[in-house]
């Protein structure tokens, strides 16, 4: 495990939303959704960073549902990492791990086309431009969960139509290149 900065240099402001098409784990096909906000969540199901936001990620979909729409996408497609495989996914939603559309990016080419280098790395789009690319909330290793940050983006841009909180890179495992 490879402690690894997310990259803000990746999608500006503004960018729009890297098309794909992905097997969920429903096993149907997804494309970036039509809603007016989206988070995207580059994740794994072995990452201990994100494992220590999924709470905090099923409560944004869960308290935003019908406003913000939740896409968790595992691009780590390793031989190395057999725990991050489609089948294990498909068991943490059916665990209830995960409340939201998680999505498999088998061949990496989505998180490379976002730019996407660690586990968590969120992105939020609205109306398929990129709108806020920050951490989820305080970095790991800080103890508790104290400050939730993306929540308070999410909120802020509901009431006001913008946000002022300022973007921190995320933190977490490096994505698992083949």
């Amino acid at each position: 495990m490879t402690l690894t900065e997310s990259d803000m240099n990746t999608l500006s402001h503004g960018d729009s939303a890297p098309a794909y098409t992905l097997l969920g784990t429903d096993e149907t096909q997804h494309s970036f959704p039509k809603d007016s906000l989206v988070l995207i969540v580059f994740m794994c199901n072995h990452c201990p960073y994100v494992i220590a936001k999924l709470d905090e990620l099923n409560r944004i979909a869960e308290d935003f549902d019908g406003k913000v729409t939740v896409i968790g996408i595992n691009s780590n497609n390793n031989p190395n990492y057999p725990q991050d495989g489609f089948k294990q996914m498909q068991e943490m939603v059916t665990d209830g791990d995960i409340g939201f559309t998680y999505l498999f990016d088998e061949d990496q080419s989505v998180a490379k086309s976002y730019g996407a280098t660690c586990t968590p790395d969120p992105f939020l789009f609205s109306n398929g431009k990129l709108l806020f690319h920050s951490r989820i909330a305080n970095p790991p290793g800080t103890g508790d969960i104290i400050d939730f940050e993306l929540h308070d983006a999410i909120t802020e841009f509901l009431e006001s139509g913008s946000i002022s909180l300022s973007e921190k890179p995320s933190l977490g495992c490096n994505i698992k290149w083949v």
